[in-house]
């Protein structure tokens, strides 16, 4: 909302609580209908939309996680990431499309709600899970810049199937190569 139209709110809302103040008490409810009476119809809309704006950036990753039908949940096979993710410029995006930047800002995001969860009243299961998420969002960094050094806008689920494929390929030479059992160069081995 722009300085102009803050300050004519608060001129508008600053005389509906003088005259309602001088009869004393006051209906809030009614005081919230005679403060929008005497707005132009272009700000009532505004303050609807920023209200509107507001509750779906809080609502909208809990309303994607409770519906299995989403798009951004079908085939989301990421244990330590919502489904959506609202970035800092209130943008809503799937976090499986995130690229190297965001998923890293949203990490150090999680990291500072961490530390809103130490205080008592949250539950130790959420301060664990949210540990968990972190732990296992900083494991894959590491692989996630190295797939992307060549490709910076790749996303979150390429570099996931790309780096189950790298590691099941090394696995597989391994296991074609055989480890030290195989070879009769481990003394413990009964091979």
């Amino acid at each position: 909302m722009d300085k102009e139209r803050t300050r004519t709110l608060i001129e508008a809302l600053q005389e509906v609580c003088r005259k309602k103040s001088a009869a004393g008490r006051f209906s809030i409810p009614d005081a919230a209908r005679e403060f929008t009476a005497g707005l132009e119809k272009d700000t009532i809309l505004q303050l609807a939309a920023d209200r509107i704006a507001g509750a779906m950036e809080r609502l909208l990753p809990k309303a994607v996680k409770s519906d299995p039908t989403h798009p951004a949940q079908t085939s989301f096979g990421f244990a330590h990431m919502e489904p959506i993710t609202i970035t800092k410029d209130k943008t809503a995006i799937q976090s499986r499309e995130m690229i190297l930047l965001e998923y890293r800002a949203d990490t150090a995001r999680l990291e500072k709600k961490l530390v809103g969860y130490k205080y008592a009243r949250r539950k130790k299961p959420d301060i664990e899970a949210l540990e968990k998420q972190i732990q296992e969002r900083k494991r894959f960094d590491p692989r996630f810049a190295k797939l992307t050094a060549g490709e910076p806008e790749l996303p979150v689920w390429k570099a996931k199937e790309l780096d189950a494929e790298r590691r099941k390929t090394a696995r597989a030479q391994r296991n074609r190569k055989g480890g030290k059992a195989r070879q009769g160069l481990n003394p413990k081995s009964t091979t």
